[in-house]
């Protein structure tokens, strides 16, 4: 199977929410990590926990929490019950209005299960997929 493509924001490399952070280019890395990471799923929301996120950086597992709590706080990410959101990630993307697109959406948002809070959460931001 090849590659995916994950775009990033080239405004992330001068988003002051990242100077609030103890590490800002650090923090950068690991926020575009979480974006292109291999369980990403066309909505943002991936399975995934902090104890996972630590084993595939080499990062303390405290740096990962206290990083996720800092991009929360920054409205940059969601974590909850073995859940992440980044947040704006499909708002982002140049295709998210594509049928096939949307599709993903929907594939990922069942995967995870409708009832979870983050998937709610997801389903008001996005009142219409389209």
């Amino acid at each position: 199977m090849g590659d995916r493509y994950h775009p990033l924001y080239e405004s992330l490399w001068g988003d002051v929410k990242f100077t609030r952070f103890a590490d800002p280019w650090l923090a950068r890395c690991f926020f575009a990590y979480l974006c292109s990471h291999h369980r990403t799923a066309p909505a943002g929301l991936y399975a995934v926990t902090p104890e996972i996120l630590a084993a595939e950086t080499g990062k303390p597992l405290r740096w990962v929490q206290e990083t996720l709590a800092r991009a929360s706080t920054e409205g940059l990410v969601r974590v909850q019950d073995g859940v992440l959101w980044v947040v704006k990630y499909m708002g982002r993307q140049p295709n998210r209005k594509g049928e096939a697109y949307q599709r993903g959406v929907v594939a990922a948002l069942k995967r995870l299960g409708l009832s979870h809070p983050l998937c709610q959460a997801f389903l008001d931001t996005y009142k219409t997929l389209g």
